[in-house]
């Protein structure tokens, strides 16, 4: 997907393996920022550390912390989901669209975690922010 202009820059330039993208509604409104911006301090600065890493390397050191949440299904269009976990501060961040090798990432919105009942709605709030967002 082509990055769009009005996604808000999270993390990462040019030249590091990723750049860190979170998806603007077309109301103007950009979910991730918002949370992001609601938290404190410290919840901030985890996931901007997180944030950095993954663009920096392109991974993160810890399998559980970039966890793939549901498959995509290309012939309906329905895009891969991921989380990135900080595990100590119960955050998690989801990601759309997302493959192995890409050069963007794309953050949709964030939440403190849930309950498991919750997450496929989490997934299904990330996929339908994603595509308001990119029309994707």
């Amino acid at each position: 997907m082509a990055k769009h202009v009005r996604h808000e820059h999270l993390a990462g330039t040019p030249s590091t393996k990723l750049q860190i993208f979170g998806v603007r509604l077309p109301s103007g409104a950009c979910p991730a920022l918002e949370w992001l911006t609601g938290l404190n301090t410290k919840q901030q600065a985890g996931i901007a550390a997180r944030f950095r890493v993954l663009a920096e390397q392109g991974w993160l050191r810890s399998p559980d912390a970039f966890n793939k949440l549901d498959e995509a299904d290309p012939r309906n269009g329905v895009p891969r989901v991921d989380e990135i976990k900080h595990v100590s501060l119960n955050l998690r961040v989801y990601v759309v669209g997302f493959s192995p090798g890409d050069k963007e990432l794309f953050v949709t919105h964030g939440t403190i975690k849930p309950k498991k009942n919750r997450v496929a709605k989490e997934v299904a709030k990330a996929r339908a922010i994603y595509k308001e967002g990119t029309g994707a």
